[in-house]
């Protein structure tokens, strides 16, 4: 009867190292925001309902979520983006207001300038005579990076979420161009020709916004896969030990 009120009470002890979460405790998965706390429970995790040793289990691992609560809330997710939406359309209307249609500033000789044109299409100024499905594919693309945020916000890796609002800066800064005037206003040219390309389109900070939120999008997703096969296999070692010391 002893061992049974010492087991109560370490339970209820390790109940008040998850602030603001569900008495029960399998509600865990529930309370992103409790991580850091779990660095006081007890070092019995028997009470745990992921089971002993299974820590690496748990939705937030720390090892591939380090990032702040705050910045996971989708209030700051959207005020980025909005602030990023902002930068991108100032930028625009800053040069094209200095520089006029067709003008051209050298910043760096031979490497980088500012050259004012207006884009019809996409990349490369493809589909540069299908405006309407240009309209489709970016709005499509807006609703599926909000999907994607609002279904993993709570659990994927920071790069991962910095990458969507990348995306997401990028599609509504160009879709805001081609509602407004029809087409994208472009900026930024990269003199130097490039290998198998040679020389690049000139481009604005929407563009650099998406390029960069695709590079960042697939690191995210290779690091995420590289860390739930180290778990995976973490996880059948501790099985077979346990099996082992079992025999």
């Amino acid at each position: 009867m002893a061992a049974l009120y010492a087991a109560r009470g370490q339970l209820k002890g390790s109940r008040t190292a998850f602030p603001g979460c569900p008495d029960r405790l399998e509600s865990l998965s529930y309370c992103p925001d409790r991580l850091e706390s779990l660095s006081y429970c007890p070092d019995r995790l028997e009470s745990l309902s992921y089971g002993p040793g299974k820590l690496e289990s748990l939705p937030y691992n720390r090892g591939q979520y380090r990032m702040p609560a705050a910045m996971r809330r989708p209030w700051f997710f959207f005020l980025l983006a909005v602030l990023g939406f902002m930068l991108d359309l100032s930028s625009k209307w800053l040069v094209f207001a200095s520089l006029g249609r067709r003008g051209r500033h050298v910043l760096i000789p031979g490497v980088l300038a500012l050259a004012t044109q207006e884009n019809q299409g996409v990349a490369f100024s493809l589909l540069r005579d299908r405006p309407a499905l240009i309209f489709c594919l970016t709005t499509a693309a807006l609703v599926f990076i909000l999907w994607l945020y609002a279904k993993h916000w709570r659990t994927a890796p920071a790069v991962s979420l910095v990458a969507l609002g990348l995306l997401l800066v990028g599609a509504a800064g160009n879709l805001a161009d081609r509602v407004y005037f029809g087409h994208v206003r472009d900026f930024i040219d990269f003199i130097p020709r490039l290998p198998l390309v040679g020389h690049w389109p000139v481009f604005n900070l929407a563009d650099m916004c998406i390029t960069t939120g695709v590079l960042l999008y697939l690191l995210g997703e290779f690091l995420g896969k590289q860390t739930t096969s180290h778990h995976r296999d973490t996880e059948t070692q501790r099985d077979g030990e346990r099996q082992g010391q079992g025999g």
